[in-house]
């Protein structure tokens, strides 16, 4: 049995946010998806490294 897990990025131009998302494979076949992070604007590595495993919004008011 192999197990494997990747991440994506998805991003949703109607509220310019990113979103993390982490599957996890078995045999080549996605049984587990995740939401492992987000942040507001496109795609970015740095800020993707940055908030992987971060699911927690701060609000300054």
């Amino acid at each position: 049995m192999s197990v494997e897990k990747t991440y994506i990025e998805t991003y949703a131009p109607d509220s310019n946010m990113t979103f993390i998302v982490e599957d996890t494979l078995v045999n080549g076949k996605v049984v587990f998806t995740e939401l492992k992070g987000f942040y507001y604007g496109k795609p970015n590595p740095k800020l993707t490294e940055k908030y992987y495993n971060r699911l927690k919004a701060e609000y300054k008011l």
